[in-house]
């Protein structure tokens, strides 16, 4: 995994984007979005399952490099579609929160959602 700082376009999985809004007015801290895109595989479950293996390896790289940021950071992970594959309602995950968040997604307990619709005219047939 790849990240890049403000990317000037989105990324594709294995690069996944940062962006850092000050966020120190609020709760004392940043909020940091980490988001990439991916292309459909064979089928939505198998899909799905890779979106999951993606938001838990950004959080695990979190985890990881910790030192780097404050306790009352928050973040973001998005997981999308490239336009490419659909113009509108891109977004598929939408994930993240507090360090608390970010340990139990690392560690696979956390419950992710998937936006309603997110597999919609993107597979030949739903399963």
């Amino acid at each position: 995994m790849k990240i890049i700082l403000n990317p000037k376009s989105d990324p594709v999985w294995e690069e996944v984007g940062r962006v850092d809004h000050d966020f120190t007015s609020h709760w004392n801290g940043m909020y940091i979005h980490y988001y990439t895109t991916i292309q459909p595989l064979n089928s939505e479950s198998e899909t799905k399952n890779f979106i999951e293996r993606c938001c838990k390896e950004i959080a695990s790289y979190l985890n990881l490099n910790k030192c780097e940021f404050s306790k009352k950071d928050r973040f973001q992970i998005v997981v999308g579609w490239p336009e490419s594959v659909r113009s509108a309602g891109r977004q598929i995950v939408k994930t993240g929160g507090t360090w608390d968040d970010i340990e139990e997604l690392a560690a696979g307990k956390f419950m992710m959602k998937f936006y309603p619709g997110w597999s919609n005219n993107v597979f030949d047939s739903d399963e």
